[in-house]
């Protein structure tokens, strides 16, 4: 700021008092509402005391308050104490938008307005004597508001959800309302098209799984299903938007309106009403609900501004909607401060989120969604819960003796025997050589990829479960000219795509190099030739896991080196980039050689890597955003482990290890810490297994 002369630093100190005082009972006024509100709730910094100064040019030039030390920052802390005893103030910069305090990711990392009192900003108490001012703040402006940490009133206090009665839901639907968008829509960004492709790949999809976990007080538990997106939208132009960003009661009044134009859609209806460009983008989004009356109950909606940001505060308050639709009157999960299930892990979140997950794309756009909070991740309230998909489904697969591939649903389940493509058995003999390869896009969506007798990848998916559409197929085939002499690994990022790597040994000259794969919206795609370190044999079946979108990691054994070494490959775009670098990880430091490697990925940049060597032990390695930290043993169930290896993410923080020794099919999984490991008898395994999980 710039620094006034003396007289003009007394006037200023005189005007910054009264805008104070004026101010300061303003806040008190809206503070009467408490901290109860429909909003999307956040944790954070609460404001405890009022401006000090205040900016004309609109904030222009000001990266932020009064800084310690500073005659201004004295003034707020002196404000702070007197009126909220919270020592150690920050002042934080807020602007007036549109006629509305926005509070700065500083202060509230959701960014919502905090001018109607509905917050969990617990501004401080009034009394019954208090005298009100009604003058309106004037737009633009900038203020320096004194802000500090309540310790006992924020989302990172309270270690898991409770369950406060309220309703969640069980079938949510979602309608899209184009408000005032006119036509043709004034779409710039042309955002409507990446709004209605991230629905479309929300439902079902394993990061809205973690709300699955969470029920009312009827037992039944909040859904996840595939058509949350109903596809059904309305571009109203019948009723006028507001000259400013509509208020709640013009936000009830819409949502109203679109109940009716839907012709009275489901009680678990939400209703997104989406705002053209022409309104300002306040920073932030909510959702809320509306009584009902006749037929139905309240109806939710989700207010969402036109931003680039916009999926990302969407899916926020989807899964908030769906876990606590009807608050304050109903509260159903939140945790302190009503923060909801994915406040607690919005940036900037309680301990390591684990990074973002992919639920699909357009053309134009990847949509990553950060984590939500996990009850079942942390049922004992102490450490981090923040997820980006939970455990539902598990599965093992493996192949017979007979050249059959079996299912086991879940660890412990039964044996399925899935059978092999017509007349060609899949291939058998050594349990570090053949075996599955399995990969889940979505919900019950499975794909697992095996080598047949006649030398080429045989396919076999399977859709829901139970198996309402399955089979098996061999389109897939082979890279020209090489054979392959290992079975194949599969991968997926994101709903609708499946990826595949296998090692192709070229016929006349017996080069090897790793080749890959895909399927996408239905559509196989050619090989692609990913090379081979220079220097390097391939000496194992190839393992991949995907820690990003378009992100592949390859791993394999070499036995160019005595021992032998596992090798690293990576790409960042797995569509055209090809293997952009080679990294030796060694070997583990073990008396035996290693023969055989698996990976996952537990979110983004975070790489667990397991190899099991000659003398039967299990070795794990990851790398964690840049840091790789070196093999550690995971040991063995006392006898010597024989039947490869196989990992998987399972969400939650689980990453799960499967191997053993025929007829035992061995498990051990990390949560926390290492389990012991888990034995399921008469598997009659004659292959590696391979895991995948939805």
């Amino acid at each position: 700021m710039i620094q006034p002369s003396k007289q003009a630093s007394k006037q200023a100190s005189k005007q910054a008092s009264k805008q104070a005082s004026i101010l300061l009972q303003l806040v008190l006024v809206l503070s009467l509402g408490g901290c109860s509100s429909g909003r999307s709730h956040a944790s954070g910094l609460r404001v405890r005391a009022l401006p000090l100064a205040q900016d004309t040019d609109g904030g222009a030039g000001d990266a932020g308050g009064p800084t310690p030390g500073s005659a201004p920052f004295a003034q707020c802390k002196q404000i702070v104490d007197a009126v909220g005893n919270c020592h150690g103030a920050t002042p934080v910069k807020i602007e007036c938008r549109a006629g509305r305090i926005v509070i700065p990711p500083a202060c509230d990392r959701s960014g919502e307005d905090r001018t109607d009192g509905l917050s969990t900003f617990c501004c401080p108490t009034a009394t019954a004597s208090t005298a009100f001012s009604t003058t309106p703040i004037q737009s633009p402006t900038t203020m320096y508001f004194c802000a500090c940490g309540q310790g006992n009133c924020n989302c990172q206090n309270d270690m898991v959800l409770t369950d406060s009665s309220g309703t969640v839901l069980h079938h949510p639907r979602i309608y899209i309302d184009w408000w005032g968008w006119g036509s043709p829509p004034n779409d710039p960004n042309g955002e409507m098209q990446k709004w209605r492709d991230f629905l479309e790949n929300l439902g079902g999809s394993k990061w809205l799984a973690t709300v699955e976990q969470y029920y009312d007080n009827t037992g039944q538990y909040a859904g996840n299903p595939s058509d949350l997106f109903t596809g059904a939208e309305w571009r109203d132009q019948t009723n006028p938007l507001p000259a400013g960003y509509p208020s709640r009661e013009q936000f009830i009044a819409e949502t109203n309106a679109a109940i009716d134009h839907f012709q009275q859609p489901p009680d678990d209806a939400i209703i997104l009403i989406a705002l053209p460009p022409s309104i300002l983008d306040p920073g932030y989004m909510r959702h809320d609900h509306t009584a009902r009356t006749g037929a139905h109950n309240d109806a939710v909606w989700i207010e969402a501004a036109y931003s680039a940001n916009a999926t990302r505060l969407i899916e926020h308050e989807v899964a908030e909607s769906i876990t606590d639709p009807m608050y304050p009157e109903h509260k159903a999960w939140q945790g302190g401060c009503h923060c909801e299930i994915a406040d607690r892990c919005a940036p900037p979140s309680f301990g390591s989120t684990p990074g973002s997950l992919t639920v699909g794309e357009s053309p134009t756009a990847d949509y990553t969604v950060p984590a939500l909070w996990s009850n079942d991740r942390n049922p004992d309230g102490a450490g981090d819960a923040c997820v980006i998909s939970h455990p539902n489904h598990e599965d093992y697969y493996f192949v017979d003796s007979t050249g059959s591939l079996e299912w086991i649903p879940y660890f412990g389940g039964g044996v399925y025997d899935l059978g092999h493509l017509s007349g060609y058995p899949l291939k058998t003999g050594g349990y570090y050589v053949w075996g599955p390869g399995a990969a889940a896009w979505g919900r019950g969506h499975e794909d697992v990829f095996a080598i047949g007798t006649v030398g080429n990848v045989a396919h076999y998916h399977m859709d829901l479960w139970p198996p309402t559409s399955a089979g098996w197929d061999s389109a897939w085939g082979r890279p020209s000219n090489n054979s392959i002499p290992y079975s194949p690994d599969a991968f997926s990022f994101r709903p609708g795509r499946v990826d595949v790597v296998v090692v192709g040994q070229d016929v006349n000259t017996g080069a090897r190099s790793i080749y890959h794969r895909h399927l996408k919206n239905g559509t196989l795609y050619g090989w692609d030739n990913w090379g081979a370190p220079s220097g390097i044999s391939i000496d194992s079946r190839p393992t991949t896991a995907s820690e990003e979108v378009y992100w592949a990691d390859v791993f394999f054994v070499s036995h160019s080196e005595d021992p032998p070494h596992v090798w690293h490959g990576y790409t960042s775009n797995v569509d055209g980039a090809g293997i952009q670098g080679w990294n030796d990880w060694g070997h583990p430091p073990s008396s035996g050689n290693v023969v055989t490697v698996d990976a996952a990925s537990r979110g983004a940049h975070r790489i667990e890597v397991f190899a099991l060597t000659t003398d039967g032990t299990m070795w794990h390695d990851w790398y964690d955003h840049g840091t790789r930290y070196g093999w550690e043993s995971w040991g063995n169930p006392g006898y010597t482990l024989a039947m490869g290896v196989g990992a998987v993410d399972r969400g939650d923080g689980y990453v799960d290890v499967a191997s053993g020794l025929s007829p035992t099919l061995d498990h051990k999984y990390w949560n926390k810490g290492q389990s012991s490991w888990l034995a399921q008898s008469s598997v009659y395994e004659y292959t590696r297994p391979d895991m995948d999980s939805w």
